[in-house]
């Protein structure tokens, strides 16, 4: 009896997909594709910080994958910078705080010796 595996031979090089050697089914593709937006999602999530939630719902409002990844990249800049300035701002708070302790809240402390 001959079945396609009777050829078949087992090869231990790489699976990468470049290296698949199969049709997909018709019927499979929508599984796949699914597959691989699930994936891809996951992975910018992973990269940009985001939760998966709000990368599928950029990706939604906009026409295809590119604008999404413009837009998430975007997002990530914009939140780095959100998070330099405030921690800046809070350091400046700081100095500021550290500056009174010096001076006391109404001018520079006087030493016994001043008076």
């Amino acid at each position: 009896m001959s079945t396609p595996f009777n050829e078949y031979t087992r090869d231990t090089g790489s699976s990468s997909p470049e290296n698949l050697d199969v049709e997909i089914h018709a019927v499979d593709i929508l599984h796949f594709a699914y597959l691989g937006f699930v994936a891809s999602i996951k992975l910018l999530s992973e990269q940009h910080g985001f939760t998966e939630g709000v990368i599928q719902k950029v990706y939604g409002q906009l026409e295809n994958y590119a604008e999404a990844m413009d837009i998430i990249e975007m997002m990530q800049d914009d939140a780095e910078e959100q998070a330099v300035t405030e921690i800046l701002k809070r350091h400046e708070g700081d100095s500021d705080e550290d500056l009174e302790e010096d001076e006391g809240v109404n001018g520079p402390k006087e030493s016994k010796d001043a008076k």
